[in-house]
Order: C-alpha cells, then structure tokens, then sequence
C-alpha cells in the first residue's frame, strides 16, 4: 500500500508536526493484519473475514475467556477434532499470534541489513504503530506495520524472465551475501 504521511505525533512530545523530518512524501506501508493473511487463513481453514466475523471476533476480545497462545492451541487441539469444527474467534486469535513474528522478523533483518539499504533493498523508515486511545473497532487489537522506501520498476509478477541476466543476478545476491 503506497501512502504519504500527513501528521505525525512524536511520542516522546506529545505535540504534532506537519511531517517528520527527512521522510520522503511516499511510502509503502506493509501492514501485518490477520485479516489478510491468505496463507495462515487457509491452513487454519478459516474462511475469509466478513464484517461479521469480525464483530464475533471483538466481541470475543472483549470477553472474560480470552486465551493466550499456548492455552488456546490446547484447547483447540484437545477440543476440537479438527479447525474446521473449532470455534472461528479461536482460530482469528491463533492467526494474531502467528502474524507477529512475520512482522518482528521483517523489523529485525531491515535493522541488521542497515548498510544495504537504499542499495540492495528498500530503505526502512520505522514501524507504523496505533495510538493509544484511537477509537477504530476494525483495529482491535491493534495492527503493526512497517515503512519503506517506494522503489520505481518493474513488479517481478510482469517481469519477462527471457530478458534478465542470470549471471548478473547470480554476481550481485553473491556480492549481497558476501557483505
């Protein structure tokens, strides 16, 4: 999702600015939302969210039996025969779960990679966080996202593959990993 940062509100102030210093107008925002996370729906075999699917799963969140990781993976495990006959709001908050390591790990290696970016891969500006107190019933719990540089080109899904040079492909992700 490509988006342009139009308010910022540093945490340690408090106090708002126009845009904060040496942020380019456009990013990408890639945001980690399990709403969205095809992969992880179809192993669980949950079914694509609806809006009612995720009023079930609020109303849930805001329930006195909400579980952590590991005690809901045993209850579905124990409970239930299969995902499919397990309660959909179980299965929505195993898929919270399992989204915030694809998020952690994507931040970690933008960090460790620090001197290849702007380079190699795109530049990271930072995660993208929800204030607290921001009243939106679609980001319960909320969703965290990164920033990064937009980077002009071809999407590798149009990419005719005839017209690249393997060697120099090769060449550069060794050059890329030799560093």
């Amino acid at each position: 999702m490509r988006v342009s940062l139009d308010l910022s509100i540093p945490l340690a102030t408090g106090g708002s600015q126009a845009c904060v210093p040496n942020l380019p107008p456009e990013m990408i925002l890639k945001v980690y939302d399990r709403r969205f996370a095809y992969s992880l729906r179809r192993q669980y075999m949950l079914d694509p969210a609806t809006y009612a699917s995720k009023a079930t799963y609020r109303r849930y969140l805001r329930s006195d039996r909400v579980h952590d990781l590991e005690s809901l993976c045993k209850t579905v495990s124990k409970d239930y025969y299969s995902y499919k006959e397990c309660q959909p709001e179980f299965l929505e908050h195993i898929i919270m779960f399992k989204m915030e390591p694809y998020f952690e790990d994507e931040r970690a290696a933008y960090e460790r990679l620090a001197h290849l970016q702007g380079i190699d891969i795109p530049i990271f500006y930072g995660t993208t966080q929800f204030l607290d107190g921001l009243s939106v019933d679609d980001l319960d719990p909320p969703i965290p996202g990164v920033l990064l540089e937009v980077v002009p080109g071809i999407a590798l899904d149009s990419l005719d593959v005839n017209s690249v040079d393997l060697d120099s492909v090769v060449r550069n992700a060794i050059r890329i990993v030799d560093t």
